[in-house]
């Protein structure tokens, strides 16, 4: 008994065979026609990745070579390998499977490697501020994409006709199969990759340092653009990844304001125009950025030096390089911008000098503790300020007229009278105070604390200081930590206080520190004083300084009685105040019904620290937070619309995922598990399927 023929597959058109005709009965013809197309593919790729781009190398030689390979390949196979009898239509139809899936394939990866190398143009392709003069990079990628995929697509239609009756063809074509669903699973993935990026705007940044968000200063100034801001980045630089940290910095950009345009010069590429920004820009050089603000009519370049520096946290050196870097580009945009929108006019912060304060002039991160900020005052430069030393006249102490601010920073000697006067004329006349006291011994009597002279100063703005110092004591499971270390954290209470927001999940380690007190107003007081930051560490005020600190711990240490009452008492007193922000109300004092109101709020007037470490030397070279602490103080005083919160340096060789929410961390931790039971779920349902063919 007979089997029925097998009629499931249709047969091959009057056109495939033809073509497969030819190709069989004609092979010495076909074969040196493909070995031709092998060197004119080889000699276009080679052209084109020197002429056309070294950006676009890896994209072209990628798709050159397969392409080159296929058609030698193919060319050998017609001239050198004779098919058995019978059985020449079945090896042509493979040979042009093969040609047209991986010329095809090839045409697909090609367009995958260009679209990440164009994600940029990509992108602005979809925003709504319009395509752009690169708009055809994206038409180009979409172009060869779909071209690749289609070509794959008809070549695997030959084997349709016999998969039922050849296991080899069978095999190869179910294989094509399985590499057109992952391109295809790829191009879906990379359309909503590029939907999100374009509409979900702000990416989700779990790296420790944050490489791929900006600061809230950053944020707040890019919103706060009123002109046009367009940014040129001379690309060619020799170090690739200060300039992809470049590339991540200018995108992020755009997607905080539409103010900002973004171009990429290639200087190797397009010599012309390089030559002619040169003519225009003189500074302009390999790796700079060129800040161009108001249509032009201001411009700054920035220099590839200033975007990145040797990191200071030590670490292995790389033998092909500098070793360890820290990306400052985004301070240094910063910077510009608020440079160029403030016209380039500095504000003007002055330092007291007269008593014994941090001196300006100390620069040495490793010299005595609290001694200098130097450190600071350049990082307070680059924010664009102006940092002079204020020494009072003996006879006639003034505070400068053109004074945007003035720091007492650490004193250690008492103001004099007169002084106390000059700073309070300053603030009768509007001024800003940013005052960093600190636990320090009286140098007369060193078992008590030195009396600054600007306690009963502070009185007047409702905050108190006692003369007292912060001990702390050392728990099982709680803070590494010396006596007289004290860790703080913002008051999350003052969430319209724009010195919070940026450091609400920080913490800072203080040393040398004195509890402060915000007073309520009496009445409808002029001066409302709060809380910034609070102490969260278990600690304790202390005015005997006879007795070295680690001593007093380890006397209560000693007597598990005295202990536990010490740390009730911690416990009862709750958080200590360690920053207490000042400021002048507006309502009127002389209002009956002022003080039913409650609090209103006023102009910022003062900020109070109970301890300088945040200003000195070792504190800003070792926390990259310190130094943006004091700028923000300063730029809230100053009313800055800029916003608070410099951007710190970050780190480039370190991608730890660091999640600072929540919602991120269900992200990291769910995400990954259900990608992956997906995948393995369609990934059965195929082979169930093709088994059940």
């Amino acid at each position: 008994m007979s089997s029925a023929p097998d009629t499931s597959s249709a047969p091959a058109t009057p056109k495939q065979q033809d073509l497969l005709s030819k190709l069989a009965g004609e092979p010495q013809m076909f074969g040196r026609a493909f070995l031709v197309a092998a060197v004119v593919i080889a000699g276009l790729t080679i052209g084109a990745a020197g002429w056309w781009a070294k950006l676009q190398m890896w994209p072209i030689g990628l798709a050159g070579t397969i392409l080159t390979v296929t058609f030698l390949v193919a060319g050998l196979e017609r001239l050198f390998y004779k098919p058995p009898t019978g059985t020449e239509l079945d090896v042509a139809r493979l040979l042009v499977m093969m040609i047209g899936g991986f010329s095809g394939l090839a045409l697909a990866l090609g367009a995958l490697l260009l679209g990440w190398f164009w994600w940029d143009n990509i992108l602005n392709w979809l925003n709504a501020e319009g395509p752009g003069e690169k708009s055809w990079r994206a038409l180009l990628v979409l172009f060869l994409m779909v071209l690749g995929l289609g070509v794959m697509f008809v070549s695997l239609q030959l084997g349709r006709t016999v998969e039922r009756t050849n296991a080899v063809v069978r095999r190869i074509l179910y294989g094509y199969n399985t590499a057109l669903a992952s391109l295809l699973l790829v191009s879906i993935l990379l359309v909503l990759n590029v939907i999100l990026a374009v509409r979900g705007k702000i990416p989700i940044d779990f790296t420790h340092a944050g490489r791929f968000s900006l600061s809230e200063r950053t944020q707040s100034v890019l919103k706060g653009l009123n002109k046009p801001v367009e940014i040129i980045s001379v690309s060619g630089n020799r170090d690739a990844l200060v300039e992809q940290d470049v590339r991540d910095m200018l995108a992020m950009c755009r997607l905080y304001s539409d103010k900002v345009r973004i171009d990429e010069l290639n200087v190797h590429l397009e010599r012309t125009r390089a030559e002619e920004l040169k003519g225009k820009y003189p500074k302009l050089d390999l790796g700079c950025l060129v800040v161009l603000y108001d249509n032009g009519k201001a411009h700054e370049v920035i220099p590839v030096e200033e975007l990145s520096k040797p990191s200071n946290r030590g670490g292995p050196r790389n033998p092909m390089g500098p070793g360890p870097q820290d990306f400052t580009g985004e301070g240094a945009l910063l910077a510009t911008l608020i440079s160029l929108i403030e016209g380039k006019q500095k504000s003007l912060v002055y330092f007291t000098q007269d008593f014994n304060e941090l001196s300006l002039a100390d620069s040495n991160p490793n010299a005595q503790f609290e001694r200098g900020c130097g450190l600071l005052m350049a990082e307070l430069v680059k924010q664009n300020y102006e940092v002079k030393p204020l020494k009072f006249d003996p006879i006639d102490p003034k505070v400068p007229a053109d004074a945007g601010a003035v720091v007492v920073a650490g004193p250690r000697v008492p103001f004099s009278s007169a002084a106390i006067k000059a700073l309070r004329d300053y603030m009768a006349k509007g001024g800003k105070l940013l005052i960093m006291l600190g636990a320090f011994a009286d140098g007369e009597d060193p078992k008590t604390m030195v009396r600054t002279g600007l306690e009963p100063f502070l009185q007047e703005y409702n905050v108190g200081a006692p003369r007292e110092r912060l001990l702390s004591l050392k728990l099982r499971g709680s803070f590494d930590l010396e006596p007289l270390d004290v860790m703080a954290i913002m008051n999350l209470e003052l969430e319209t206080n724009p010195v919070v927001a940026p450091f609400r999940e920080r913490r800072f380690k203080f040393t040398n520190c004195r509890p402060l007190e915000a007073m309520p107003p009496l009445g409808a007081g002029r001066w409302q004083a709060q809380t910034l930051m609070l102490s969260i560490s278990f600690s304790f005020p202390q005015a005997d300084f006879s007795a070295a600190p680690g001593a007093v711990v380890e006397d209560l240490r000693r007597d598990e009685g005295v202990f536990r009452k010490k740390f009730e008492e911690i416990q009862q007193r709750g958080p200590i105040p360690l920053v207490v922000a000042v400021s002048e109300s507006s309502r009127d004092p002389r209002d009956p019904h002022a003080a039913m109101r409650g609090p209103q709020p006023g102009k910022p007037r003062m900020v109070v620290f109970g301890t300088v470490s945040p200003a000195t030397n070792q504190m800003v070279s070792q926390n990259r937070f310190a130094a943006p602490l004091i700028a923000s103080c300063l730029d809230y005083l100053r009313e800055r619309q800029t916003g608070v919160g410099g951007p710190p340096p970050k780190q480039q060789d370190i991608y730890e995922p660091q999640p600072k929410t929540d919602d991120q961390l269900w992200r990291m931790v769910l995400l990954p598990p259900v990608l992956i039971v997906v995948s393995i779920l369609g990934l059965g349902t195929g082979v169930w399927i093709v088994r059940r063919r």
